[in-house]
């Protein structure tokens, strides 16, 4: 029997969203972006990775709709397309902190507060 995925189809473009959020070096770029557009250089910076790789993330990115660049000189620094993608970040990140034990560096998730630490007495 030959199975019809036409029904499927409307997904294809989110699929290739969280296909190309799958990478942790992607997902970290997408994450420092939320705060502010940066160039290339400060992105290698943040990551600590070489700059190409840093460049091939970035086109993953774009292709996928979620990153943009915008010219300075010869320069370009990179955007998120729109809040959308940041509410949809932001969004994913506290999910995944609230159901898991790890944390992002530089997160505010509440359950790193003393209130919620592992240490403290139950009430």
């Amino acid at each position: 029997m030959i199975e019809n995925n036409a029904h499927l189809s409307p997904y294809t473009q989110v699929s290739l969203i969280f296909s190309a959020l799958a990478n942790p070096a992607r997902s970290a770029i997408v994450h420092r972006l939320t705060v502010s557009p940066c160039f290339v250089a400060e992105l290698v910076e943040h990551l600590g990775v070489a700059q190409p790789l840093v460049s091939q993330h970035l086109k993953v990115l774009r292709q996928a709709h979620l990153v943009c660049a915008v010219r300075h000189g010869r320069q370009h620094r990179y955007e998120l397309t729109d809040q959308h993608v940041t509410h949809l970040f932001l969004d994913a990140l506290q999910h995944t902190q609230e159901h898991s034990d790890s944390t992002v560096p530089g997160s505010t998730d509440p359950a790193d507060s003393a209130e919620h630490n592992d240490d403290a007495p139950l009430t």
